[in-house]
């Protein structure tokens, strides 16, 4: 088989999946005849593969939420292809049932629809009470006090 026909079968059984597609990418790149032959088998499917590296990952991170680093997750990839169908179905068993997002989030933006506000028919009426302000009382200068303004001589003088 060729490397062509190989990266052809990969791209095309990873449509739709981001995880698998970004891998699928990465093994394209590094195709050679050996990596050929193992993905060009009919029982190994790029899906399968994603759903390998998926229980791999969780084996490495103890089932917590975390991550790894590129190259560990492409290493599980070419391990799928060389892996033994046994293995395969180990792994896949241990990988559990729940799902893996692979897309990327977005925020959800709710449509509000505007609220109508009753108006009030009661005025507010203002009270009477007249406001009283403070008043600053006068500072007395103590008897033989100076202030600032005797010291700097005379320029309040005119």
């Amino acid at each position: 088989m060729s490397i062509d026909t190989a990266k052809a079968k990969l791209q095309k059984e990873a449509k739709g999946d981001l995880l698998t597609e970004a891998i699928a990418g990465h093994l394209a790149e590094i195709m050679d005849d050996e990596l050929a032959a193992l993905v060009d088998r009919p029982d190994y499917t790029a899906g399968e593969m994603g759903r390998f590296v998926i229980g791999k990952a969780r084996k490495q991170l103890n089932s917590r939420n975390g991550g790894l680093p590129d190259e560990v997750v492409y290493g599980y990839a070419t391990d799928y292809y060389h892996a033994s169908r046994d293995e395969i179905k180990k792994t896949l068993a241990g990988a559990g049932t729940a799902k893996v997002s692979t897309t990327p989030k977005t925020p959800k933006t709710e449509t509000k629809t505007p609220k109508t506000v009753a108006k009030k028919s009661e005025t507010v009426t203002k009270s009477a009470d007249p406001v009283i302000k403070p008043t600053k009382k006068a500072k007395s200068v103590a008897e033989g006090q100076l202030s600032l303004f005797d010291l700097m001589g005379g320029f309040g003088d005119a």
